[in-house]
């Protein structure tokens, strides 16, 4: 077994329902809440300029159209809710990055192409109303997974602080837009801080989702009909013998590589 990876295992384990200095200490909880402080901020900017937006980047007859389907769209993000708790069972890391996919695509459409109506209305308006659902079910959903359910309020309410606190940049990046009559500059930085991101989810998980699938693969074995339990993921898998009678590696369990 990797050290790297038995530092991982480790790191998963001691956090679960651990005290909440032990989980303000460590650094899955500080990139957690500056994930969805990001994509909250960016969301929440979308949504108080996107009829300013729309009147600078195009005539105000086909700016007030969009304006009114967008908000039509807004209230039916819960859509997607089956769609995410089906993800989240598989691989909470895949939702994290389709978040993040999700948050470049319309970063990309507000800063480059504004002005092409069924952009805006097919990935703007259809991410903005899905990306909150997503994100904060996955912010949720990984809170427990990962530091368990002991300060599972206290903690939330501490990644509410973090998020409130990165909104605040929010003004003024209105405010440089208001001055120069451009979103353009302001949309490219909420663009560049959305790239961090995709390193950061893997201090987020620390291998919740190996343990998933070594409790799936545990339960299905068929020599030893073993039926999956919340434990099975925390045994050591050099412990754990395969079908063909070798002992498994850590790799062999790894859902992603």
């Amino acid at each position: 077994m990797r050290p790297s990876s038995a530092s991982k295992r480790k790191t998963a384990v001691s956090l679960k329902d651990a005290p909440l200095s032990t989980v303000l200490s460590h650094p899955p909880f500080y990139c957690l809440g500056l994930w969805v402080a990001v994509h909250i901020l960016k969301l929440n900017f979308v949504v108080a300029t996107i009829n300013d937006q729309l009147d600078l980047a195009m005539d105000a007859n086909q700016a007030e159209l969009l304006i009114t389907i967008f908000g039509a769209m807004l209230p039916f993000g819960f859509i997607v809710l089956p769609g995410v708790a089906y993800l989240l069972s598989r691989s909470t890391l895949l939702c994290f990055q389709i978040a993040n996919v999700v948050g470049i695509l319309y970063g990309v459409v507000l800063t480059f192409f504004s002005g092409v109506a069924s952009y805006d209305i097919f990935v703007v308006f259809v991410a903005v109303a899905t990306s909150r659902q997503l994100v904060y079910s996955t912010v949720f959903h990984q809170t427990g997974e990962l530091f368990g359910f002991k300060n599972y309020g206290v903690l939330l309410g501490l990644i509410n602080i973090v998020v409130s606190g990165v909104s605040l940049l929010q003004g003024p990046l209105v405010q440089w837009a208001e001055s120069v009559q451009d979103y353009f500059y302001p949309n490219v930085v909420l663009l560049a801080l959305t790239l961090p991101l995709f390193v950061i989810v893997y201090w987020t998980t620390d291998g919740s989702d190996t343990e998933k699938v070594t409790t799936k693969r545990k339960g299905t074995n068929g020599k030893n009909g073993a039926i999956p339990t919340e434990i099975t993921g925390l045994l050591d898998p050099e412990e754990v013998s395969s079908p063909m009678g070798r002992p498994r590696t850590y790799s062999d369990a790894m859902l992603m590589t």
